[in-house]
């Protein structure tokens, strides 16, 4: 019975220590502000691909959904604006960030001025009739597409830095 207890205890501890802390989050969080008829489309995983460790990081990278960027495992990389706390950039999306606790979080724009034609609404759009989809999941996500391109901020991504 001791050995059962011991077992139990430890098995408690691993998963806590695993689920806070123990190893870190391989996804963030995103949502895009939208419309009420949007919200159920509007809150995603994405995958994160070089992460925030502290102020000496210069880049985050992270996998944007297919069908909001209409590219399959596309990484979008922001690099640090010289000169900022935490002010990242690329060719499609900026980033402004901060840390409370162990909370990293950003304020994510889509860069439409910039003429590089990397990511926009239509590409997402057209590409959305590719994926396994039901015409309500193509209506609702076609509808965050359109809020992601057009709304400032774009989204909202957060992770735990523990």
């Amino acid at each position: 019975m001791k050995k059962l207890i011991k077992l139990t205890l430890l098995l408690s501890f691993t998963l806590t220590a695993f689920a806070r802390g123990g190893a870190p989050e391989t996804e963030a969080d995103y949502i895009v502000p939208t419309s009420p008829e949007y919200v159920p489309f509007s809150r995603f995983k994405v995958e994160i691909v070089d992460r925030f460790e502290g102020e000496h990081t210069q880049q985050i990278s992270y996998i944007f959904p297919e069908f909001l960027v209409g590219e399959a495992k596309r990484v979008i990389t922001l690099k640090r604006i010289p000169g900022t706390e935490n002010s990242w950039t690329s060719p499609e999306l900026d980033a402004h960030c901060t840390v409370t606790g162990d909370d990293f979080s950003c304020n994510i724009y889509v860069n439409k001025f910039k003429e590089n034609g990397l990511i926009t609404a239509e590409r997402a759009i057209t590409h959305l009739p590719q994926l396994n989809l039901s015409e309500e999941q193509r209506r609702g996500l076609a509808g965050v597409i359109r809020s992601f391109y057009s709304h400032e901020p774009a989204g909202f991504l957060s992770y735990d830095i523990d």
